[in-house]
C-alpha cells in the first residue's frame, strides 16, 4: 500500500469571497432571481435598471451623466466579478486580462468597499511585487 501525502490546497485572498453570497445573505437576491436574471443579456440587464430607475425619480435620470461615468462602472463590476469568480488575486488579475501588478494598482484606484478587509495584504503583496 503507498501512502501518499495530501495536497493542501491553496486558498487565496479571494477564497471566501462571493457577490452572489454577500447578495442572498442581504436578502438582495435569491436562487429564482438569478436564474430570471441569467436569462438576460447584459444589455437588457443594464438597459432595465436604468429604465427602473428613471420610473422611480419620474423620469429625472436624465441630468446624471451616466456616459461618462459608465467605464467606471462597468470596470468596477469587472473587478467585482473576477473577485468573486476566483481563489487569489493573482488568478483575479489574469481572468480579466491583467499583469499582477497592474490589478493590485487597480484596486487600490477603484477602492471598493468588499475590499476594505483585504486592503492590508493587498498593501502588502502590491510591496513584494515591486
Amino acid at each position: 500500500m503507498h501512502w501518499q501525502r495530501k495536497q493542501s490546497k491553496q486558498h487565496g485572498l479571494c477564497y471566501k469571497y462571493s457577490l452572489s453570497k454577500k447578495l442572498k445573505e442581504q436578502n438582495r437576491s435569491s436562487e429564482e432571481f438569478e436564474f430570471m436574471l441569467n436569462k438576460l443579456t447584459l444589455e437588457e440587464l443594464i438597459a432595465l435598471k436604468l429604465e427602473i430607475c428613471s420610473k422611480s425619480l419620474n423620469g429625472k435620470l436624465s441630468g446624471m451623466k451616466l456616459w461618462k461615468s459608465f467605464p467606471y462602472m462597468a470596470k468596477r463590476a469587472l473587478l467585482l466579478y473576477s473577485l468573486s469568480i476566483t481563489n487569489s488575486l493573482y488568478e483575479a488579475a489574469g481572468s480579466i486580462g491583467l499583469s499582477y501588478a497592474q490589478y493590485l494598482e487597480i484596486l487600490i484606484k477603484y477602492d471598493l468597499d468588499e475590499l476594505k478587509t483585504l486592503r492590508k495584504e493587498i498593501e502588502e503583496a502590491k510591496k513584494i511585487t515591486i
